[in-house]
Parts: structure tokens; C-alpha cells; sequence
């Protein structure tokens, strides 16, 4: 089967002729790339550290000569390309990335520094509290074997899968699994739609010798919430992160609902009941927000909290985000507080599409899950005729504060 590849230009008058060009690409699955997460994470780096042609040092002066940036990074199954340069260099740096993508150096000596950079930012992390407390946060609401390819690993596990990698693990990836199974293109800016075109279907003729299949991430929640310490000696500041994951879309008759409870609760940039509470009134973080994020194509929601505060303040902080959690759910929402909540909330939505970059990011993820800018139109329309009894109904159904995962990483033992 030939592989499906799906395009959205949005051509359009950009100061400074500026183009947004990004390029999803799938391949695999499960089984294949079982075991090669790490892998199919070094990979992507690579490409741009040499080709059969050019030196690193070459790569990186066309690109400068050509006034352009790109980022090519990806995962298990999915690698990633996003760029952007002007109208007059879209000829020149996609003949680039043609040579990167199809004649790669893979060069030993690149790989070496490339796992150097990498194990010193995971010796890093190791005693950073945000870094680890979002590790382990992501290993509790997502748990799976350490064979399976959505794996997790600890801190120490990625290390020790970066010391036994090899350059010809990276070439057997390449080789042998990756390929196009599915791809997006998007493009957004001053182009010519025919140029793009005509240089995408040479770049992404790249055959996989395995069958594709997408890896699906199903969130199940947990049967019980769990408190969990992490100590970090010697550091200033503490982290406090606490999650849920449910199994939802992103285009399910809750989601709108969620997305308004979020906004209240903690996600709104100007005003929410935790940056009010925790910040502004009671002063016991630097920061705090909360997030939601559903997915368009696979039943896995989560909403998480996070705080940044001083370790002596974080008991605190943990009583305060549950205090909140707890009135909004058995309080509700007074009719100012929605209604400015609504108008902010859709407000922001719009000024969010008015970035190129994320305009895109918008497009490739309707292109990925068969659907058009009808969804968020139709989003924006539910929002709009939210009731706030539904707000609350939807939060309660999905969000249940004994089920969190809480986790407090920082120096507890200190005396302040």
C-alpha cells in the first residue's frame, strides 16, 4: 500500500515574505520499534550532523546563508521537521533537507557528542525537582512495561540505554524501519504552493521495510491517588506536580466543558482561582498553573497541576490547589466569574491561531485525525453556550481529587 500522505497550504501576504513549514512523518509500530526508543529519539539529531556531501559545519553555514532555522527531532514511530525561512529560501532548504533525510552520514564521532550532551543533561535533571517529579509523574500515569515501546524510563534508564547505543542501531532504525508510513505537510506564509509540492513528493519517497501501524496511547485512571515524596538535597526551590489521566478526546461533548474548568481553574494567563489564591493572595509560589490536554485520535486525556515555591511552603501549597479543586467542584462558578471566564477563554483562543507557528501545528493535527478548521469553530460555539452547571458536571465526571498522582520534589529537610 502506497503510504498516505495528507497536505494543508494556507498561502498568505507575511511580513518579511516569512513561510512555516511543517513535516510530520509516522512509521512503524509497536513491535518493531520495541526496545528502540532511544533510537528513534537520536536519530532525528543526526540528520543534521552530516550528510554523504556536507560536513555539520556545511549544513549549518547553507542554512545560514539561507537566513533559515529547522528543527528536526522525533520519537519512538514519529519524527518531527518544522521550519522557517523566507519565501526566496524555500527552493534552498528543502533541497536540504532532501540530502539530510536521504543521504545521512551518521557519523560515529557525532554520536558520541550527541550522547555526551545528552547524559550531562540527564546528570542534570537527576536533582533538578521539576525535572524529576515531571519523570515521575509521567511513569505513574502512564505506567507500562520496560519492553513496551511507551515505556517511561528512569533518569538512570536512559542513561544506561545511551551507553549501549550504537551507530549501527541508529543505521539498522533507519534502514530497516524508518520510512513513511502516514505524513502531514503544512505550510503557512508567503510560497508557492507548487514548489512545496513539487519538493515534498521527492522527499518523502522514503519506503519503510516494515508495516505501519500507529502506536495508540489509551489513558486508564488509577484506582486510588498516591502521595509521593521526592528529596532533592541542597536545592532552593521545590516542585509541587499533581495529574490524572482519563480515557477522552479532544472532540468528546465533555472536552468543551473541561477546557472551560481548566481555563478557570488554573490555566487562564491573566486571572485563575490558583495563580489568585496561591500566588497573589496566600504568596506561597513563584508560579502555578494547571493544563489540560486531550487527544485528537486516541481516548487519553489528562489534567495536571503544577506550583514552583520555596520547599518550607509546599504543605501549603499542596492544601490550597485541593482547597480550590474542592469548591469549584461542590461551589461551583458565580455568574461574573463565568461569564469573564468565557469571554477571556474564547479571547484567547483566537490570539493562539494568530501565530503562524502554531497555525500549523493546528492544521498538521486536524490533517492527522480526518478533520477540517470546522472543529474548533464548532469548539468555540459549544464554549460559547457552556452553562457553568455543565463546566462543573464535566470536571466532576472526569477529575476526581482522590485520584490524583501528587508528587512534592525538593529539599524538605533543610531548616529555613
Amino acid at each position: 500500500l502506497s503510504p498516505t500522505v495528507k497536505y494543508a497550504y494556507l498561502p498568505k501576504k507575511t511580513r518579511n515574505q516569512v513561510v512555516s513549514l511543517l513535516i510530520n512523518i509516522h512509521f512503524g509500530n509497536d513491535k518493531d520499534l520495541a526496545g528502540k526508543n532511544t533510537t528513534a529519539a537520536i536519530m532525528p539529531l543526526l540528520l543534521t550532523r552530516g550528510t554523504q556531501k556536507k560536513t555539520r559545519q556545511e549544513i549549518e553555514d547553507t542554512m545560514a546563508k539561507l537566513q533559515a532555522q529547522w528543527r528536526i527531532s522525533g520519537s519512538a514511530g514519529e519524527l518531527q521537521i518544522s521550519i522557517l525561512c523566507r519565501k526566496d529560501a524555500v527552493n534552498g532548504v528543502l533541497t536540504l533537507l532532501h540530502e539530510v533525510l536521504h543521504e545521512p552520514a551518521f557519523s560515529s564521532e557525532e554520536l558520541e557528542i550527541i550522547k555526551r550532551q545528552s547524559k550531562d543533561l540527564l546528570e542534570k535533571n537527576k536533582t533538578e525537582p521539576g525535572a524529576l517529579a515531571n519523570r515521575l509523574l509521567q511513569r505513574k500515569l502512564s505506567p507500562h512495561l520496560p519492553t513496551d515501546v511507551r515505556y517511561t524510563p528512569t533518569f538512570e534508564e536512559s542513561a544506561e540505554r545511551l551507553n549501549k547505543l550504537t551507530i549501527e542501531d541508529i543505521k539498522d532504525l533507519y534502514k530497516n524501519i524508518f520510512g513513511i508510513g502516514e505524513a502531514e505537510v503544512v505550510v503557512v506564509g508567503d510560497f508557492e504552493p507548487q514548489i512545496v509540492s513539487e519538493h515534498a513528493k521527492k522527499i518523502l519517497d522514503l519506503k519503510s521495510k516494515v508495516a505501519f501501524k500507529k502506536i495508540e496511547t489509551l489513558a486508564k485512571t488509577a484506582d486510588k491517588g498516591e502521595k509521593l515524596v521526592i528529596d532533592t538535597p541542597d536545592k532552593e526551590n521545590a516542585m509541587f506536580m499533581s495529574g490524572i489521566v482519563f480515557p477522552l478526546k479532544d472532540s468528546d461533548p465533555d472536552f468543551a466543558g473541561l477546557a472551560m474548568a481548566d481555563f478557570i481553574i488554573g490555566s487562564g494567563s491573566l486571572s485563575s482561582r490558583l495563580g489568585n489564591r496561591v500566588r497573589q493572595k496566600e504568596g506561597l509560589a513563584y508560579g502555578v498553573r494547571s493544563g489540560l490536554d486531550a487527544d485528537a485520535e486516541d481516548l487519553s486525556a489528562r489534567f495536571t497541576v503544577m506550583a514552583s515555591c520555596n520547599p518550607s511552603k509546599i504543605k501549603n501549597v499542596d492544601i490550597a490547589v485541593f482547597d480550590e479543586i474542592k469548591k469549584f467542584v461542590e461551589a461551583g462558578i458565580d455568574a461574573t466569574e463565568f461569564a469573564e471566564g468565557q469571554k477571556a477563554f474564547l479571547a484567547q483562543m483566537k490570539i493562539e491561531r494568530t501565530t503562524d507557528s502554531r497555525l500549523a501545528s493546528i492544521l498538521a493535527e486536524n490533517l492527522a485525525a480526518n478533520r477540517t478548521m470546522e472543529f474548533y469553530k464548532t469548539l468555540e460555539l459549544k464554549i460559547k453556550n457552556l452553562t457553568s452547571k455543565e463546566v462543573v458536571d464535566a470536571f466532576k465526571k472526569h477529575v476526581t481529587a482522590d485520584k490524583m498522582i501528587t508528587i512534592w520534589a525538593g529539599d524538605f529537610n533543610k531548616k529555613n
